[in-house]
């Protein structure tokens, strides 16, 4: 009886293993022959959702509540069979019990670059978690995870990225390293006022496609010179110097991705935050630093997400 329950546990525990193993393989795996050409402002719309198999497009069940078409709100990346991770400032500062039930008023779209596509597919939610110390005044600890009723099946489009549980002290005594934003933010800049709120925007002519672009992260010393003299905290965050490939509208809750020293995967960085401005201009992209809450995350998807 000893040894049955023996190999009974040694199996189950062995399946287990094999399980994670056969997910951490998979996670941030892209499709090789998709090109390096990557832009976001008045860049190029992606062409296949291989190449980019993490991304979900989040959306609000009530008009008004956001400013895309569709009542697109934001972008966000599978971090697991069934959840899927963004920013908490996605979602409308709800007051106390309707908090509890956040995911009856947005819905997920993935497994499509065009979030219109009728092959799209649109998963039930069974719970939206924000992180308990997020702060709607300071944008700080800025982090939701969702949970999908069922878990996804992972395909050529529908694939988790791999969370990196330290960014490095190379990249960190480095002056920046190179990163990579994906959403389905606006093609064009916005125009902001004094307090960095929205005033006006081009349209653009499709906004249901995901776009891409490339990036450099500072190091906290340069970060530190690009905000100097504004009232924003980076604990928790990196940044990127504005260039001619930002992150705008749209691409809040999506990822800062980079590649791995041996170009095999894709690993997630941060999460898409805010823009830090100067009067009237923007002269940084702020993301929260995903190393920094790895535990947060595995508590939170009951050990299913670990950082790598």
């Amino acid at each position: 009886m000893l040894y049955k329950l023996f190999t009974l546990s040694f199996s189950v525990n062995f399946a287990l293993l094999l399980f994670h193993v056969t997910i951490s393989q998979k996670c941030g795996e892209f499709k090789k022959d998709e090109g390096n050409e990557f832009k976001v402002s008045n860049g190029e719309p992606v062409q296949s959702h291989s190449k980019w198999p993490w991304m979900a497009a989040l959306f609000s069940s009530q008009s008004g509540i956001c400013f895309g078409t569709n009542n697109f709100c934001c972008s966000a990346s599978i971090i697991g069979r069934r959840y899927v991770l963004t920013a908490a400032h996605c979602f409308p500062p709800y007051p106390g019990e309707e908090r509890q039930n956040l995911h009856k008023n947005v819905h997920l779209r993935l497994g499509s670059f065009n979030y219109s596509a009728k092959d799209a597919i649109e998963p039930k939610l069974e719970k939206v978690t924000l992180h308990p110390d997020f702060s709607d005044d300071t944008m700080l600890n800025d982090l939701a995870i969702i949970k999908l009723n069922e878990p996804l099946e992972f395909t050529a489009n529908v694939r988790p990225i791999c969370l990196f549980n330290s960014f490095g002290e190379e990249a960190k005594n480095a002056k920046s390293t190179k990163a990579f934003i994906v959403g389905w933010g606006n093609l064009h800049e916005a125009e902001y006022d004094e307090n960095g709120i929205v005033i006006g925007r081009e349209p653009d002519e499709n906004p249901e496609i995901l776009r891409e672009g490339h990036t450099e992260v500072r190091n906290p010393d340069e970060c530190e010179k690009l905000i100097d003299k504004l009232d924003i905290c980076l604990d928790g965050r990196l940044c990127s110097e504005i260039g001619h490939q930002n992150a705008e509208m749209g691409d809040s809750g999506g990822p800062l991705l980079s590649l791995s020293q041996n170009g095999t995967r894709w690993t997630q960085l941060g999460v898409t935050n805010l823009a830090a401005l100067k009067k009237d201009d923007r002269v940084a992209i702020l993301y929260t630093r995903v190393s920094d809450y790895c535990g947060w995350i595995e508590q939170n998807t009951r050990g299913e997400v670990k950082c790598l």
